[in-house]
């Protein structure tokens, strides 16, 4: 799997014999992605990539608030899934994701570049580490 920054990612699955296939992955775009990391978040064996993107919550208000109809329906949902920010993919043991970023919270921590994932607790499920590059000007008027 690859993180791209101006388009689409890509996940390649293993055959096996020396050779790759293409595989596909949830949304349209894949965000603005700065860097993968994948580790097991819920112990099943399974690696789960967690996709750091560029987000900002000015650009999420932004889309939020553009008139209806002003872009077509594809080019409309991009541009959602632009501003979606990190993303978190479940693996399903057969090759394919749901994407969970969003529903387990860890999706709008701000620019994310670089990613990693290491049981820093204890408990047995590691915790993701996403730095971030983007810093807000005020303190109490939070951007990224």
């Amino acid at each position: 799997m690859t993180a791209c920054e101006f388009g689409l990612n890509d996940y390649h699955i293993n055959n096996g014999d020396g050779t790759f296939r293409e595989g596909k992955l949830p949304g349209l775009h894949g965000g603005f992605s700065m860097g993968i990391t994948v580790t097991d978040i819920d112990n099943d064996g399974f690696g789960d990539p967690y996709i750091a993107n560029m987000y900002s919550k000015a650009g999420e208000r932004i889309v939020a608030n553009m008139r209806p109809g002003l872009y077509d329906d594809e080019v409309y949902k991009k541009m959602q899934e632009f501003v979606e920010g990190n993303e978190l993919l479940r693996n399903k043991g057969d090759g394919t994701f749901t994407a969970i970023g969003k529903s387990a919270g860890v999706n709008d921590v701000g620019w994310a570049y670089g990613t990693g994932a290491s049981d820093l607790d204890g408990d047995g499920f590691p915790e993701i580490y996403a730095p971030v590059g983007y810093q807000s000007v005020d303190k109490t008027k939070p951007d990224g």
